[in-house]
Formats: C-alpha cells, sequence, structure tokens
C-alpha cells in the first residue's frame, strides 16, 4: 500500500469514528480547554487605572465554544469555573469562592455563557459573517457580564465601570476574537469534529 492510500485509508476511519469515541474526544477537549483556560489566566498583565487584569482567557473561551460546539464548549468553561471556586488556583485574581468579592468573577460567568453561545452561532454556519457574528457575541456577553457586576455588585456606576471594565480591553480582545477566528476551522478539522 503506498502512501497516498494508507493517508486515505487512515482519513476514511477516521471519519467513521463511533459515538463513544466522539464522546470521549469531546470530553478530552473540554478538560484540555478548561486547562488551557485555566494556564491563559496566569499570563495576565495589570494595568494602573483598572481592577481587572489582562489575560489570554477571552482567546481560550472563544476558541473552545467554536471547537467543541455550543454544549461540550459550555462544560470546558463551567468546569474551570467550579474547578477554581472549589480552590485549584486557576483565576486571575483571589483563590476559590474568594473570587466572588472581586472585580473579575463576572467575566468568569460571562466565560459560561459567551462559549455556548460562541458555538451556537456558528452551529448555524462557517460563513465570515457567522464566525465574525459569533466571535462578536462572545465577546459581548462576556463585556456585559463584567460590565454589570463591575457596575451593580461592586457598584462603580455604570459608566465608571465601561472605562474600568470594557474600553481598556476593546483592541486586545478584538485581536483575540480574530486569532480565535483564524483557527477555529484548523482544529476543527484537525480533531475531526463536525463542520
Amino acid at each position: 500500500m503506498n502512501m497516498k492510500s494508507a493517508a486515505y485509508t487512515n482519513d476514511a476511519a477516521l471519519d467513521r469514528i463511533s459515538p463513544a469515541a466522539r464522546t470521549g474526544l469531546l470530553a478530552g477537549g473540554a478538560v484540555c480547554f478548561a486547562l488551557l483556560t485555566a494556564a491563559s489566566a496566569h499570563l495576565r498583565i495589570y494595568l494602573p487605572f483598572t481592577p481587572v487584569p489582562v489575560t489570554m482567557q477571552v482567546f481560550m473561551v472563544l476558541l473552545s465554544g467554536a471547537v467543541l460546539g455550543r454544549g461540550w464548549g459550555a462544560v470546558s468553561q463551567a468546569m474551570y469555573v467550579c474547578a477554581g471556586l472549589l480552590g485549584a488556583p486557576i483565576f486571575a485574581g483571589a483563590v476559590g469562592a474568594a473570587i466572588l468579592s472581586g472585580p473579575t468573577v463576572g467575566y468568569l460567568f460571562g466565560f459560561m455563557v459567551a462559549a455556548p453561545l460562541t458555538g451556537a452561532i456558528l452551529s448555524r454556519g462557517k460563513s465570515v459573517l457567522h464566525v465574525t457574528g459569533a466571535m462578536a457575541a462572545g465577546v459581548g456577553v462576556i463585556y456585559l457580564c463584567g460590565w454589570a457586576w463591575l457596575a451593580f455588585a461592586l457598584r462603580m456606576g455604570p459608566a465608571a465601570a465601561f472605562f474600568a471594565g470594557v474600553q481598556p480591553f476593546l483592541l486586545a480582545d478584538m485581536l483575540k476574537a480574530a486569532a480565535a477566528a483564524a483557527l477555529f476551522m484548523p482544529l476543527r478539522r484537525a480533531v475531526r469534529l463536525p463542520l
């Protein structure tokens, strides 16, 4: 058997993966994305004018929803948040349930909404419009949850919360969203997830 026919046979075998194996692959992907989100929390930069650090988490959250789809994307971020609340040192701030009194908790809950929202939009199509809309919606819901927490739970007020928790991150998060949009299709193909 030559190399070309061997490669074709392997591709065909991967395309006929069983439902149980696909579930295992998706569950493993959810664990991987939870770990990547945790690791990206430690790549942080603190700015002097906001209590919220710049991290790579938005990139991982968007990519988890895009690659895994809405259900398993949601699972990956729920795993991340639950592990942190149980005391794993994986948040970009306080450890464990102490995070619930800090400035970043709104963004964490936004992660659990953004991943499935991104996946849900991409389940409707993979056009440039769908991809752009999915990434924008994901970032938007993270901002909305983060802003609401700062504005109302921490009583910063709507305008102050916007300038502390949204405006400083717009450019960086647009770049993260663009990177996630560029990477998700090759990653889905690499793990043979349905497109």
